[in-house]
């Protein structure tokens, strides 16, 4: 009888039964994780069947990249799917005599599951509720069940965690995961009758529809903290009209900032926008004036990557679409090195706005000490207002409005790494009202905010509480 120390962690180094030993050698394979995942599903007192005995048809799209065209029969990929969701608004187009072609390997319908099956985003489940003619590329998977099994029910297990650790414990590819079909075949699932699987299907839906429900609403109350700065500030944000007599116009030189010759910068709509905070309630001012510190940071030669512990560089990735800085996958500097550009540690009510990139302009407060004595990377600025002249939380939320974005915006420059410089942000134009309106603005978009918060936290727990209802279903 063989044994191993207790002492040894039993996921680097453990034994497993021949009986348990598939056509796998890879020790990840038989990690705890995914044995027990296995077992709790093998314990059900419901028959467990494999996905290839509940279905017709597993196959997925085609593996060539066709050739689009601007209209057509819409062709959709991994991007275009979603947990119970699929998008069909955003596709590209194929040709119908390429559908034709294309139908011969897997012609969607109603009723059939698609399964991203490449990529980052691989597991996500969503039953086609379309009439509507499409097809699919490799990254998608698709799945036509039999009649032994209700096509939603079928969806909800793919989505659930027993079926996910399945994926991941299959899942191939060193670079980019991919989910291979004879794999996605042999997943295992717990089959009740089709009684219980419709009762499994109410529970979802209702939790579903509240959960959309919550979002919709929180999603408005976001909408409306827009409206309702503009509103206090007295700016209106005009209609963009880019017909042909608004795209020839004459600027005066006094309007002309720096070495902007370009026509989009001029543009009619931005002057009128600029206008428009100009002649607001509220005298405004350039950020230049209301903050005693705008500057980007830095990172070693040689990156970050291979660095595990130190001082928290902070990221455009670490700032969120809710005005706030948060830890997502930290990277850090050597504390020498932070030592060496000690002006762009953050303090508590810094402002972190990225510079450059694909998100310029997305913007974030410190609003908690553990973001503090940290420092920043060379891709966003670190804007600290200036005690007595303006409220951080104000600033930030005038940046993170409509007419903040736009001005920013405007202000980006660059073909192929597109940014915005030091003298550009410095010279946005913002409205500044007493100190006293100022927190009574923030104040209430606070209020709006943690609401939406709120929403959103109950819109995931109605889901995470019918998920567990169900898998106890599930498992007897």
């Amino acid at each position: 009888m063989y044994s191993l120390s207790k002492n040894i962690d039993s996921d680097k180094a453990f034994l497993i039964n021949r009986s348990q030993i598939e056509n796998r050698f890879e020790p990840k394979f038989y990690t705890s994780k995914y044995l027990n995942n296995i077992a709790k599903i093998e314990s059900s007192q419901l028959p467990v069947v494999h996905l290839s005995e509940v279905t017709e048809l597993i196959s997925d799209g085609t593996h060539f990249t066709p050739k689009y065209t601007n209209k057509g029969v819409k062709f959709i990929s991994v991007k275009d799917v979603r947990k119970s969701t699929m998008d069909l608004t955003n596709s590209k187009f194929i040709s119908e005599e390429e559908a034709d072609k294309l139908d011969r390997r897997c012609k969607p319908k109603i009723n059939d599951i698609l399964l991203t099956k490449i990529g980052a985003t691989f597991g996500l489940a969503s039953v086609v509720s379309t009439t509507e003619r499409f097809q699919i590329f490799v990254s998608l998977a698709l799945l036509r069940p039999n009649n032994g099994i209700n096509p939603k029910y079928l969806e909800i297990f793919l989505n659930s965690n027993l079926a996910y650790i399945q994926y991941e414990r299959v899942i191939k590819g060193a670079g980019v995961p991919d989910l291979h079909l004879e794999d996605i075949r042999k997943v295992k699932m717990p089959l009740p009758e089709k009684n219980e699987q419709e009762k499994i299907v109410s529970i979802y839906s209702m939790a579903f529809e509240e959960k959309q429900k919550k979002e919709q609403e929180a999603k408005s109350l976001r909408k409306s903290i827009d409206s309702y700065l503009l509103e206090q500030l007295g700016i209106n944000i005009p209609t963009r009209d880019d017909s042909l007599s608004n795209r020839v116009f004459q600027v005066k030189w006094s309007e002309i900032f720096g070495d902007r010759l370009d026509g989009e910068f001029s543009q009619i709509y931005f002057r009128e926008i600029t206008k428009s905070v100009l002649e607001g309630k509220y005298k405004p001012s350039k950020i230049k004036a209301v903050t005693s510190f705008v500057e980007s940071g830095s990172r070693p030669k040689g990156g970050v990557g291979q660095i595990n512990s130190g001082v928290f560089s902070i990221g455009g990735e670490h700032v969120n679409d809710k005005c706030q800085v948060g830890f997502g996958k930290p990277k850090y500097i050597p504390i020498e090195y932070h030592e060496k550009i000690k002006s762009t540690e953050t303090k508590l009510n810094d402002i972190i706005l990225v510079k450059d990139g694909a998100t310029t302009g997305k913007v974030g407060i410190i609003d908690s000490k553990k973001f503090t004595k940290q420092n920043i990377n060379e891709h966003v600025f670190l804007i600290r207002p200036e005690k007595g002249i303006i409220s951080p939380h104000f600033l930030v939320s005038y940046l993170f409005s409509s007419v903040g974005q736009i001005l920013l915006k405007r202000y980006i420059t660059g073909a192929t790494v597109t940014g915005i410089t030091k003298e550009a942000l410095r010279n946005i134009l913002i409205p500044l009202p007493p100190l006293e309106k100022q927190n009574e603005i923030t104040e209430h978009i606070f209020e709006l905010r943690n609401r939406a918060n709120q929403l959103e936290l109950e819109a995931k727990n109605e889901i995470k509480e019918a998920k567990l209802k169900i898998e106890e279903r599930i498992l007897g």
